[in-house]
C-alpha cells in the first residue's frame, strides 16, 4: 500500500492527491496550511498618497444630522453688447453656483460644533465646490437676459466626511483653492472688459478686445468644469470626472493641475498607462510640480515597475523634502521591492514629519507583516486605529497579521469591523471567507464569497476563493465553474488554470488537467507547484517517464521541495527502482525527519527488497509520530510474518483490527499468522471473516485456497 501526497507548498505536504488550491486576497492572503498565497492582484491594504497628507488642523466635527438637503437658487444676467448666449449661460452658471454654495456653507457652519481649528465659512465654500454638483434646473434666454435656476442637493453627513477627506489631500485642496481664485479673477475680468469694449474705438481694437473677452468667458468654463471634475472624482464617478477634465482641456491645453487630476482618476480606473502620459504632459509643461512626480510614482508602481516609481519619488522630494506623503508612497514601493528596511526608514521619516497620520502606521504595518513580525504589524496597526477608530483598512490588514499568527477567531472580528464601517468592502468579505475556511466552516467562507461578488461581480479573486471552498467540501464541479467564471474575467490568470487543474485531478480527468497545468505553466513558467502536480497527474495516467520529468524541472526550481522528492520516489517505486525510491525518501526527511508517509512508503521499499529489519524500523519511526496509523501497524504485522515472528504479527494485525474492523486483509494475513502457528481452526476463521468483508479480494481468496490445501493436507 501507498500514499501519493501533495501539500500546501513544496515544503509543506500534508494531505494526499493534488496539492490544494491557492488562495488570492485583495492584498496578501495570510499562509493558509496547504494553500499557497499569491501576490497581490491590484491593491494591498495601503493607502497610497495623492499628497494625501493629514491637515495639522482639527478636522471638521462629524455630527448626525438629517436627510439630504435641496438649496435652489436663480440669477439672471443681462447681457451686454459683447455677449452671446454662451456667454451668458457660463456667466450665469458661475454666479448662481456662487450663491448655491455660499447658502451651504452658512448651513454647514451653523449646524457643526464651533470649537478652534474648525474650518471658516469661506474655507467651506471653497471645499464644497469639489464635493457637491450644482443641477440646472431650468434656463431661458431671451435676447437680453439669461435666467438661470439651479440647484445643490446635499447629504450633511457625507458632505462633511467628504470635506475632510479633501482637507486631507493637499494637492487637491491647493488645485480646487487655485481653480476658486482663478475663476474670481475672471469674473472681474470679463466686467472690466465689458467697460472696455463699450468704449473702445475702431473696428480691429474691437476685434481684439472681443476675442479677449470670449477667451476670458472660456477660461471661466475651464474652471466650472475642473471643480466638476473634483466633484465627479470625490463620488468616484472616474468615468465622468474623465469626460470633465478632458472638457476643460480642450478650452486650456496647458492646464498642469488637470493633467494630474485626470491622471489620477485614470489611475483609480486601473488605466495608468493613460495616467503616466497626462502626468508626462504635466511635467513638460511644469516640470518642478513635486505632487506630479508622485502620482506618476504611484502609477508607476501599481504597474509594478518600482526602480522607476522610486526614482520619480526621490525627485519629488528633492524639489519638496518634507512631503509626508511621498516618504509614505516611497516606503510602500520599498515594501513592494522586499527592502523592509529602506521602507523602514521611510515611513518613520513620514511620522517624523507627521507623527498622527493612520495611513503611514497602516502602512508600515504591512512592511513588518511582509516581514514576518506579526507582533509589530499588529502593534503598528493598533496606532493607526488609536488615532482614527473608524479606519477600516487598519481593522482589515490588522485581520490579516492575525490571520499569518493562526488567530482566525481574532482575524474575523477585525474583518467585522472592517465591514461595520465599510459594509462594500469587498476585501475583508474576501478574507473573512478564508479565515472561515481555515477553520473549516465553508459555509460561511461561501456566504463571504457570495457577498464580496455581489459587491463587485468581476471580483477574480472571490471565484477564485468561492471555488477552493467548493474544493474543499469536495464539489469539484462548482469548484471548476468558479474557476471558468475567473477565467472569463481574466483569461491570463495562472493561479485560475492550476486550481482548476487540480479539480480536474480529483475527478480523475487527468488529461484536463494536464491542459490546465500547460496553461498555467505558459503564463508563469517557473511554477514549481505546477510542474509537480502536473508530474502527479503523469503518474495517475501512467507515464512514469514524464512524471519523473516534471519532479526533476520542480527540484531545478526549488531544491527542498518535499513533495515533488516525495511523489519522485512513488514513482519509482511503482516502476520497481526501489533503490531511487529509497534515495528520494531519505532526502524528504533529510528536510523533514517528521515525515510520516517517507517512513511509511520508504519501509515498503525496503520490504520489496527482502530487507524486512530496515522495513520495520521505519514502520516504527511512523507509528511513533502517528500512534494511530492503522497501514503501518498492517504492514509491519507482515514484515513479522516474514521474518517468522508470528506473535508480533498477530499483534500488529489485532491492532489493526481494533482501528478498522472490517479490514478484510488484516483478518486473512492473521490467519496465515495463526496457520503458520499450526492454529489452523483460527486460521480459517479469520480468512473466511475476510473473504466475507471482501470477496473480491485476491490476496484473502489466496488465503483461503490455502488454508483449504493446509487443512486437507493434515487430513
Amino acid at each position: 500500500m501507498r500514499k501519493v501526497i501533495i501539500g500546501a507548498s513544496c515544503k509543506n505536504a500534508v494531505k494526499a492527491d493534488f496539492k490544494r488550491s491557492r488562495i488570492t486576497t485583495l492584498r496578501q492572503a495570510f499562509s493558509l496550511a496547504q494553500h499557497k498565497a499569491v501576490r497581490p492582484t491590484f491593491c494591498r491594504s495601503r493607502i497610497v498618497l495623492a499628497l494625501l497628507l493629514m491637515a495639522l488642523f482639527l478636522l471638521l466635527p462629524i455630527q448626525s444630522f438629517a436627510a439630504t438637503k435641496v438649496f435652489e437658487r436663480e440669477y439672471i444676467y443681462q447681457a451686454s453688447e459683447a455677449d452671446s448666449k454662451l456667454s451668458c449661460r457660463v456667466i450665469a452658471l458661475e454666479q448662481v453656483k456662487r450663491l448655491l454654495l455660499e447658502e451651504l456653507g452658512t448651513y454647514l457652519r451653523s449646524i457643526s460644533e464651533v470649537k478652534e481649528g474648525v474650518l471658516t465659512k469661506d474655507e467651506i465654500v471653497t471645499l464644497t465646490a469639489g464635493v457637491v454638483r450644482t443641477e440646472i434646473v431650468s434656463d431661458h434666454w431671451d435676447g437680453k437676459a439669461y435666467r438661470l435656476k439651479a440647484r445643490i442637493k446635499a447629504d450633511p453627513d457625507q458632505v462633511f466626511k467628504a470635506i475632510n477627506s479633501l482637507r486631507e489631500d493637499r494637492q487637491k485642496s491647493k488645485d480646487l483653492a487655485e481653480s476658486q481664485a482663478r475663476a474670481k479673477k475672471y469674473l472681474k475680468e470679463i466686467e472690466q472688459l465689458k467697460q472696455e469694449l463699450s468704449k473702445v474705438k475702431g473696428e480691429a481694437p474691437l476685434k481684439r478686445k472681443q476675442t479677449e473677452y470670449n477667451q476670458t468667458v472660456k477660461n471661466l468654463s475651464a474652471e466650472d468644469w475642473f471643480e466638476r471634475g473634483l466633484a465627479f472624482g470625490n463620488s468616484k464617478q472616474y468615468e465622468e470626472a474623465i469626460g470633465a477634465y478632458t472638457k476643460a482641456l480642450e478650452i486650456d491645453p496647458r492646464y498642469v493641475a488637470i493633467y494630474c487630476q485626470r491622471g489620477i482618476a485614470l489611475g483609480k480606473k486601473g488605466d495608468y498607462d493613460r495616467a503616466i502620459a497626462d502626468f508626462n504632459r504635466a511635467l513638460e509643461i511644469d516640470p518642478r510640480e513635486a505632487g506630479t512626480y508622485n502620482n506618476r510614482g504611484i502609477a508607476l508602481g501599481k504597474k509594478g515597475d518600482y526602480d522607476r516609481a522610486i526614482a520619480d519619488f526621490n525627485k519629488a522630494l528633492e524639489i519638496d523634502p518634507r512631503e509626508a506623503g511621498t516618504y509614505n508612497n516611497r516606503g510602500i514601493a520599498w515594501t513592494d521591492k522586499g527592502d523592509y528596511d529602506r521602507a523602514m526608514a521611510d515611513f518613520n521619516r513620514a511620522l517624523e514629519i507627521n507623527p498622527r497620520d493612520a495611513g503611514v502606521y497602516n502602512n508600515r504595518g504591512n512592511a513588518w507583516t511582509d516581514k514576518g513580525d506579526y507582533a509589530r504589524a499588529i502593534a503598528d496597526y493598533d496606532k493607526a486605529l488609536k488615532i482614527d477608530s473608524r479606519y477600516a483598512e487598519a481593522y482589515y490588514s490588522r485581520g490579516i497579521a492575525w490571520g499569518k499568527k493562526g488567530d482566525y477567531d481574532r482575524a474575523i472580528a477585525d474583518y467585522d469591523k472592517a465591514l461595520k464601517v465599510d459594509p462594500r468592502y469587498v476585501g475583508a468579505y474576501n478574507n473573512r471567507g478564508l479565515a472561515w475556511g481555515k477553520k473549516g466552516d465553508y459555509a460561511r467562507a461561501i456566504a463571504d464569497y457570495n457577498k464580496a461578488l455581489k459587491v463587485d461581480p468581476r471580483h477574480v479573486e472571490a471565484y477564485i476563493n468561492r471555488g477552493v471552498a467548493w474544493y474543499d467540501k469536495g464539489d469539484y464541479a462548482r469548484a471548476i465553474a468558479d474557476y471558468d467564471r475567473a477565467l472569463e474575467i481574466k483569461p491570463r490568470y495562472a493561479t485560475a488554470y492550476y486550481n482548476r487543474g487540480n479539480a480536474w485531478g480529483k475527478k480523475g480527468n487527468y488529461t484536463r488537467a494536464i491542459a490546465d497545468y500547460n496553461r498555467a505553466l505558459e503564463i508563469t513558467p517557473r511554477d514549481a507547484a505546477a510542474y509537480s502536480n502536473r508530474g502527479l497527474a503523469w503518474g495517475k495516467k501512467g507515464d512514469y517517464a514524464r512524471a519523473i520529468a516534471d519532479y526533476d524541472k520542480t527540484l531545478e526550481l526549488d531544491p527542498r521541495c518535499i513533495v515533488a522528492y516525495y511523489n519522485r520516489g512513488i514513482v519509482w517505486y511503482d516502476k520497481g527502482d526501489h533503490e531511487r525510491a529509497i534515495a528520494d525518501f531519505n532526502r524528504v526527511l533529510e528536510i523533514n525527519p517528521r515525515y510520516v508517509v517517507a517512513y511509511y512508503n520508504r519501509g515498503n521499499a525496503w520490504a520489496y527488497k527482502g530487507d524486512h529489519e530496515r522495513a520495520i524500523a521505519d514502520y516504527d519511526r511512523a507509528l511513533e509520530i502517528k500512534p494511530r496509523y492503522t497501514a503501518a501497524y498492517y504492514k509491519r504485522g507482515n514484515a513479522w510474518v516474514c521474518k517468522g515472528d508470528y506473535d508480533r504479527a498477530i499483534a500488529d494485525f489485532n491492532r489493526v483490527l481494533e482501528m478498522n474492523p472490517r479490514h478484510a486483509e488484516a483478518y486473512c494475513n492473521r490467519g496465515l499468522a495463526w496457520a503458520c502457528k499450526d492454529d489452523l481452526w483460527q486460521a480459517s476463521a479469520d480468512a473466511r471473516k475476510g473473504l466475507s468483508l471482501n470477496p473480491k479480494s485476491k490476496g484473502c481468496q489466496a488465503v483461503v485456497k490455502f488454508l483449504k490445501a493446509e487443512m486437507r493436507g493434515k487430513e
